[in-house]
């Protein structure tokens, strides 16, 4: 805790988040997909934490509680569709830098390679 109450892991979250921001921001510019979801997250992180507070100050009404978790469920959605273009395009750009090597060692493709039981 902090001195002022508040749980030091907030803060974490928040600095990770404009960590991942910038990152994105810097190395993603020229993907629009991707830069596009980031600020689509960063949005909706934005509704849901203010969707969060509305809560409080209007003591649970529902339809805001419910407003809260579908931003929530959005976010999910967004951040997981972002998780299956990262790993997408890096499969494709690894079977990409495959296909183009032109030096292979022979018995060292992964169909011939066989797994050995070691010996007891």
């Amino acid at each position: 805790m902090d001195s002022d109450g508040t749980p030091c892991n907030r803060r974490r979250y928040f600095h990770l988040g404009i960590i991942c921001g910038l990152y994105s921001k810097k190395h993603y510019k020229n993907q629009k997909v991707l830069y596009g979801g980031w600020i689509a997250a960063f949005i909706l992180v934005f509704l849901q934490v203010t969707a969060g507070a509305f809560i409080i100050f209007s003591r649970q009404n529902l339809y805001i509680a419910l407003t809260h978790a579908l931003f929530i469920a959005c976010f999910f959605g967004v951040m997981s569709y972002l998780l299956l273009l990262t790993s997408r395009s890096k499969k494709n750009a690894l079977a990409k830098q495959k296909r183009n090597s032109t030096h292979t060692v022979k018995g060292q493709d992964e169909q011939d390679i066989t797994p050995t039981v070691p010996a007891r």
